[in-house]
């Protein structure tokens, strides 16, 4: 049996400023509304570069067939050794199991 993980991955610098997701209770619409199995978002305003180097290095690590939290860590750590002063690499927060694997689906064009 495979279990099918719906990712959500918020990634938009200024959103997060302007309407401080968590607070305003997106994490949990998200999980509640949607079905997300896993969640990922940033807490504040993060730098836009750093955001790409982020998701190119999560998600290479996902089709790798890492696992949902390795892969956030290994994303995380990317941005932290790029620019070790800007505080973008913490602003992430993943929401989900840690252990879960992401299956690609094959798409169909009609």
């Amino acid at each position: 049996m495979v279990a099918v993980c719906r990712l959500y991955v918020l990634s938009c610098p200024q959103y997060s400023k302007k309407t401080g997701w968590v607070l305003s209770g997106r994490a949990e619409r998200m999980v509640n509304c949607v079905a997300a199995t896993a969640f990922i978002g940033a807490y504040w305003e993060i730098d836009d570069r750093l955001a790409s180097l982020f998701s190119r290095t999560f998600y290479e690590a996902l089709r790798q067939q890492t696992p949902l939290a390795a892969a956030f860590h290994q994303a995380r750590m990317g941005v932290r050794a790029a620019s070790p002063a800007n505080p973008t690499w913490l602003a992430y927060t993943l929401y989900g199991d840690p252990n879960a694997h992401i299956g690609w689906a094959e798409v169909s064009e009609q």
